[in-house]
């Protein structure tokens, strides 16, 4: 049953981000999936999903640097390689917190809301009994 809904949650999600355009667009250079190095954040609220190759790490302003595993992408097939991405990992406290970020690339630019600035993928983040959305950018 666990399987079946974390299933049926990835291909919601992908749902949400209609996969319309398969351009590459944006100024930033594709991503290795082998390495990945990302800052995800949102703004109302505030959070942030950092993640590289040795661990990613969940932040707000209230809650200071939770660590999770870091994990290998999974890849949308039949789309350029780093379009769309699906992280899914668990708290490395002795926790039962997993999280499932999932990343698109966003041709026209991502928007955090506060700034004129564009980001090159969306984020949307399931953490606990929360769902965030925001932007990515690569580091």
């Amino acid at each position: 049953m666990q399987t079946y809904l974390s299933k049926l949650k990835i291909i919601m999600l992908c749902m949400l981000f209609s996969l319309t355009s398969y351009a590459n667009g944006g100024d930033s250079p594709p991503i290795d999936p082998n390495n990945i190095k990302m800052k995800c954040f949102g703004t109302e609220p505030f959070w942030s999903f950092t993640m590289s190759k040795e661990e990613f790490v969940y932040e707000t302003p209230e809650i200071k640097k939770t660590p999770y595993k870091s994990v290998k992408p999974r890849l949308a097939q039949g789309l350029p390689t780093g379009f769309l991405m699906v992280f899914e990992t668990h708290a490395l406290k002795k926790t039962k917190n997993k999280a499932t970020l999932v990343a698109k690339k966003n041709p026209a630019g991502c928007s955090d809301g506060m700034s004129d600035k564009s980001y090159p993928y969306d984020a949307v983040l399931i953490l606990h009994d929360r769902v965030l959305s925001g932007c990515c950018d690569n580091q």
